[in-house]
């Protein structure tokens, strides 16, 4: 049996289609846990109903705590040996559980991933998976690479996993970065990972969340947390240093748009800049990172020489030429 875990926060307008596309899976065997994290909306309502209208469905309920926290009162009452996890404005494709148990199945993999469709309204962009037959984790190799560079492994979503090796759970106290660090963790004490090619989740994306992304307080903290705990996992359970230059990439871009959100968010002080781009960790990573976008090489300039006051004036520049942008289109 495989169980799915829905955490749900007031999605009283997104709950049904996510639900429909898990009930309507070619793969029967399923139990479906939606967790309410303490909506305010009529959502729990509705997930009532939802388990009224099939048996597969099981309903908890708990005070407002997070999707991390929900998520981990689904993995302590989901029964199944292999467990699946669907955000609840999300939906599945038909056959996803099927395909993934198939990739799963014949070497009793420890996971296995499939590719993901981002949509938002009318745009869909595809991000393939990787087809591979069972690997042991350790010979992972350039796979690794691929999976971290197309952001496979970034979420516990478009994924199976054997139940019984989730040592660690979800980390409730930290709001960004959680999913890769709980996947990390996964893959610490996994031995064979499979994959498949078909784009077979649906992340929706608001038009809204896109434009204006918010950062939890000492975010640049998570962000070195996330940067640490990823090299750590190269060099110790991978055993090399070959993807310690899209590690740093992936700093320096999470660093910029944390800048880019605390100027449009009024709150650049230098104080706070200084802490963020004198770290050691971000400096390495400004010096060694290969980045052929301009705007990028423009940031690490800056940040090695610890410019603050023509970085301002950079992010200045790049918000007028956004409002430009967007001005033309309400044209």
């Amino acid at each position: 049996m495989v169980s799915i875990i829905i955490p749900v926060f007031n999605g009283q307008h997104v709950l049904q289609r996510c639900v429909d596309s898990v009930t309507k899976q070619s793969y029967r065997e399923l139990e479906i846990i939606l967790v309410d994290d303490g909506s305010t909306d009529p959502t729990l309502e509705i997930c009532k109903k939802l388990a009224l209208e099939d048996s597969r469905i099981k309903v908890f309920h708990q005070a407002n705590k997070g999707v991390s926290a929900a998520r981990n009162h689904g993995l302590a009452n989901a029964a199944g040996e292999l467990v699946m996890f669907v955000d609840a404005d999300d939906s599945i494709d038909a056959g996803m559980v099927e395909e993934l148990v198939k990739a799963q199945a014949p070497h009793d993999a420890d996971m296995a991933i499939c590719g993901y469709k981002q949509i938002s309204g009318a745009d869909q962009k595809i991000v393939s998976g990787i087809n591979f037959d069972a690997v042991p984790i350790k010979q992972l190799g350039d796979l690794f690479g691929t999976l971290y560079s197309k952001a496979l492994i970034n979420s516990p979503c478009a994924k199976i996993y054997k139940r019984r090796l989730i040592a660690q759970k979800f980390d409730e106290n930290i709001s960004l970065g959680e999913d890769l660090l709980f996947n990390l963790d996964f893959l610490k004490g996994a031995f064979l990972i499979a994959g498949i090619e078909a784009p077979l989740y649906n992340y929706f994306v608001s038009a809204s969340g896109t434009l204006h992304t918010s950062y939890p307080a000492k975010a640049d903290k998570l962000f070195l947390r996330i940067y640490s705990e990823t090299n750590t996992y190269c060099h110790e359970t991978l055993r090399t240093h070959k993807f310690d230059a899209l590690v740093e990439l992936r700093l320096i871009t999470n660093m910029y748009g944390l800048l880019d959100s605390i100027y449009r968010n009024g709150q650049w002080k230098k104080a706070a800049v200084l802490t963020i781009i004198e770290a050691d960790e971000v400096q390495r990573a400004a010096r060694t990172t290969a980045q052929s976008m301009l705007r990028y090489r423009i940031f690490m300039t800056l940040v090695k020489k610890r410019l603050y006051r023509i970085m301002f004036l950079f992010f200045w520049l790049l918000n007028q030429y956004r409002r430009m942008r967007e001005s033309k289109k309400c044209v």
